[in-house]
């Protein structure tokens, strides 16, 4: 139950029971061993999330590659990516974790690089140029400007490269793309998740910035709205799965006219 999903090994010198001492002056997010018997606590619920994510990361081949983990917070996905040989790992998040940066990384001797930033506010050049890997895991439900961070993760994938996004989403009706925006307690999540795509809407947004689906894998497990008064106040119920999907940045999908008009000139030529 308590089990890491990921083992790092501590380097010479570093005791057990200072470890542990250590660990315990933060909260943690992930599930990481530090040697034997010590396990970063980490959420438990969220476990069944991370798997399919390190599942799609180790089929791929990273040996030699640039790996970047956005929302990457205590760097479970990161520090699998270095095990699997990447050769450069970054983490990003605009939360940053205390302990991966107090502890882990010291403890570990790894070379994860990890930026306090927003996927808003970076390009590649600013982490070194674009990656051959990117992971989302976590990220799209809780932005309020999902089509600009898919933008963003676009940019941030080399030609060919692969971008791995892990969602909730909104597992409703499929006849048409759509992204429900609940604010405050009208969501099945707390107030920070305000940006649920459906399927069509998640396939059709990637397939807008060249981002080509391979894989879409979900979890199955639906969550819905308790009955009683809150569920009364909606005007139809909204059912929220989590999905992990791969998927290959592919430019000769992309439609020049449509990239000009949302990013560049803003035009409207063509229409008249």
């Amino acid at each position: 139950m308590n089990a890491p999903l990921v083992v790092l090994e501590p380097g010479d010198g570093v005791g057990v029971a200072d470890l542990a001492s250590m660990v315990a002056a933060h909260e943690w997010y992930h599930r990481i061993g530090l040697g034997p018997g010590l396990v970063t606590p980490g959420v438990g619920r969220y476990v069944p999330y991370q798997r399919p994510v390190l599942a799609a990361l180790a089929e791929l081949d990273l040996t030699g590659r640039r790996v970047l983990d956005v929302g990457c917070r205590d760097g479970l996905v990161a520090f699998a990516a270095e095990q699997q040989g990447a050769a450069e790992v970054v983490g990003l998040d605009n939360d940053p974790s205390p302990g991966a940066t107090e502890v882990l990384l010291p403890a570990s001797g790894s070379a994860v690089r990890f930026v306090d930033a927003n996927i808003l506010d970076v390009t590649p050049a600013d982490l070194g140029g674009p990656f051959d890997v990117v992971v989302a895991a976590g990220l799209l439900h809780h932005l309020r400007a999902p089509f600009s961070a898919v933008r963003r993760l676009r940019d941030l994938v080399s030609d060919g490269g692969v971008l791995i996004v892990e969602s909730a989403f909104w597992a409703g009706r499929d006849d048409f793309a759509d992204l429900w925006c609940p604010t405050g307690r009208d969501g099945p999540h707390d107030a920070t998740s305000p940006s649920f795509f459906n399927r069509k809407g998640m396939r059709d947004t990637l397939a807008s910035f060249g981002l080509v689906i391979d894989e879409w894998s979900e979890l199955g497990e639906v969550l819905r709205y308790p009955k009683g008064r809150r569920a009364r106040l909606l005007r139809r119920q909204r059912i929220v799965d989590r999905v992990t999907l791969v998927a290959r940045r592919d430019d000769r999908t992309l439609d020049p006219y449509i990239e000009d008009y949302f990013w560049a000139s803003h035009t409207t030529r063509g229409w008249i």
